[in-house]
């Protein structure tokens, strides 16, 4: 008869049996997927849109994760836009009517935005992508790329500031999209800033406090749009105008390709629009999201070739009336000796491509000055452009640095132009040849006489008052005088202190963006202190501020000009730099929120939660700081 202790024990090594067994069982399953098995497939959200209309397309590798970016240099009418890479993979364990199995899922995504250039059925071909160490291919896809249309509600304008221009001279070009429905987000497409025979620079936009701007990205650059109200085929629109300076390299007849919106309005109760106050401040109604996708007109430019006649031999191909003036520092040298020649051009709009005329082609420098074979790129600095370069005097008799010249073609008065910067008086002293006596610090060496070999040392074979020794100014005399000993000592311990103190100097000023990025968290939280105990504020004057303040601050850390960046190249500097994608979404909202509100003012979510937004942004930095 088995009692009930035993009856227990039984029961309990009953169920460490079963759970050994379930244990086993799980180990031993094998996984339902094989990651022998590989399979690739490319997808895309639509097959039908509009040209200028941006879609995603994803490369999905299935049983592995050991793959390579594809290389899409094949893919022809697209513009292409890599959104990264993703890994999938996945592991689950299944028990069912008593039997057990694991499934493995490995897979890996890339992600690419594509915007197509042109109508028509466009291919995606098939990719070659490496998967451990093979080579597999893609399946290729169909696009049916539509013109796109205007309606009644968005329409897109291109505006040249003049018909004709020559070679190398400027036109504004003005680009206007006029709206009568809210937005909530847009993508503009212009292929012709691509153009090989166009440099395209942005005007210098004056910030107008009392108007509102809106960013526009274009490809990897950003242009200030100016929200305003017009008027086009007799009815009324609101405006965004912002304007490019297209400098053609050549002659002949353009037509500047279409500009291109695309964007999506509608999707439920207002606060959403990213132009909310275009015009209304009141709640809009509830309708489902709309694409709509705009082209613009495309004017013609005719670009005439400089004339041939009167053209000087040192003309160098640039287009307007300009100033040059030259300096020089020092100007009292000796043969050898470097010179820092400031050269400064101004006249232009846009002189980032203006370069430094070739002075060593002008006779009289190649003459009498060395000058190095690199050329100064110059700085553009208040409207002018400003080159240094070092040259270096050949001989004494060189009296002057000779004047600059600097040729251009003047449109308005159809002329060949020639200006020249004054000529700067220099004094070259000529070197001299430094002998021995100079070295040992003697007027003149002592007589002497054919040298012999004696024991005394090489003094006995000279003569005179010159080899006599002087006791009274020995080393041994110099130690009973107290003033003598401080006197010697002075020098080397003042010569130490100087060199401890320069090494310091020069460690601090090394590098002194990382210095500025050092102290760049604190002089944020200061500004931002600021900010909590400044009262009635309003809210597109806070968010401007904390906007400004928050891109100093990036811009210290990431060692750029704060305000030149963009969302986009603060995300992809910022994963570079490992920073985890919650804290960069963290901080790239709070930047949206920033602009929303810069821009749109009092209709930006959030009236009250000024405190909240700055705490937001204190405790972003706070983070960041343990990062950077």
């Amino acid at each position: 008869m088995i009692s009930k202790s035993d009856n227990r024990a039984i029961s309990k090594w009953r169920v460490i049996f079963f759970f050994m067994c379930l244990i086993l069982m799980i180990f031993a399953a094998r996984p339902l997927i094989s990651a022998d098995r590989i399979i690739t497939r490319t997808a895309v959200e639509s097959n039908n849109v509009y040209v200028g209309e941006s879609f995603l397309m994803q490369i999905t590798v299935m049983g592995s994760t050991d793959a390579k970016r594809p290389n899409l240099d094949g893919l022809e009418g697209f513009d292409v836009e890599f959104a990264g890479g993703s890994n999938n993979s996945s592991q689950s364990v299944s028990i069912v009517n008593g039997s057990f199995s694991r499934t493995v899922k490995k897979e890996y995504v890339f992600t690419y935005k594509l915007t197509p250039l042109r109508a028509g059925v466009l291919r995606i071909p098939s990719f070659t992508i490496e998967v451990g160490g093979k080579n597999l291919k893609t399946n290729a896809l169909a696009i049916n790329v539509g013109d796109p249309e205007e309606t009644e509600d968005f329409k897109l304008r291109l505006r040249l500031s003049r018909k004709s221009c020559y070679v190398g001279e400027p036109v504004i070009l003005s680009v206007v999209w006029y709206l009568r429905q809210d937005v909530n987000s847009f993508h503009v497409t212009a292929p012709f800033l691509e153009n090989p025979d166009f440099d395209i620079e942005k005007p210098e936009v004056v910030i107008d406090k009392r108007k509102n701007y809106f960013r526009v990205p274009i490809g990897g650059e950003e242009f200030i749009a100016l929200k305003s109200n017009g008027t086009l085929e007799g009815k009324n629109y609101t405006t965004l105008e912002f304007e490019l300076a297209l400098i053609p390299k050549r002659s002949g007849l353009f037509a500047i390709s279409k500009f291109i919106v695309s964007c999506e309005t509608g999707g439920g109760l207002g606060g959403d629009g990213f132009f909310d106050d275009f015009f209304s401040r009141g709640l809009r109604s509830r309708e489902r999201k709309r694409k709509f996708v705009v082209p613009s007109n495309s004017p013609t430019l005719s670009v005439k070739e400089l004339p041939e006649e009167g053209r000087p031999v040192d003309f160098s191909g640039y287009v307007g009336e300009y100033r040059i003036s030259a300096s020089a520092s020092p100007t009292e040298v000796d043969v050898g000796d470097p010179i820092t020649l400031i050269i400064t051009l101004q006249g232009s709009d846009y002189m980032e491509n203006l370069t430094l005329p070739p002075l060593g082609e002008l006779e009289e420098f190649s003459k009498n000055f060395k000058i190095p074979s690199e050329r100064a790129a110059g700085v553009v600095k208040d409207g002018k452009k400003i080159f240094t370069q070092t040259i270096r005097a050949k001989n004494h008799s060189v009296t002057r640095i000779p004047p600059i010249r600097f040729v251009s073609f003047d449109t308005a008065k159809e002329r060949y132009f020639t200006v020249e910067s004054d000529p700067i008086p220099i004094t070259v002293n000529s070197t001299r040849t430094v002998t021995a006596s100079d070295a040992e610090g003697l007027d003149r060496a002592p007589e002497g006489s054919v040298l012999e070999h004696w024991r005394d040392g090489i003094a006995y074979n000279y003569r005179g008052d010159a080899v006599m020794a002087r006791m009274d100014y020995g080393f041994g005399s110099l130690m009973y005088h107290r003033w003598s000993i401080l006197l010697i000592g002075f020098p080397p311990a003042l010569f130490v202190i100087l060199l401890v103190g320069s090494i310091v100097v020069r460690s601090r000023n090394a590098d002194p963006l990382a210095r500025r990025a050092r102290g760049s968290g604190k002089i944020l939280r200061r500004k931002l202190t600021v900010l909590v105990k400044e009262k009635n504020l309003k809210r597109e004057v806070l968010c401007g501020r904390i906007l400004e303040a928050l891109k100093e601050y990036l811009g210290s850390k990431l060692r750029r000009a704060g305000s030149a960046l963009t969302s986009e190249e603060i995300k992809n500097k910022l994963e570079k730099r490992g920073i985890s994608p919650e804290l960069i979404e963290s901080l790239l909202s709070i930047i949206a929120v920033c602009e929303h509100g810069r821009y749109a003012g009092a209709t930006a979510a959030g009236e009250n939660d000024s405190g909240s937004l700055i705490d937001r942004t204190k405790d972003i930095a706070v983070r960041l700081d343990k990062k950077l």
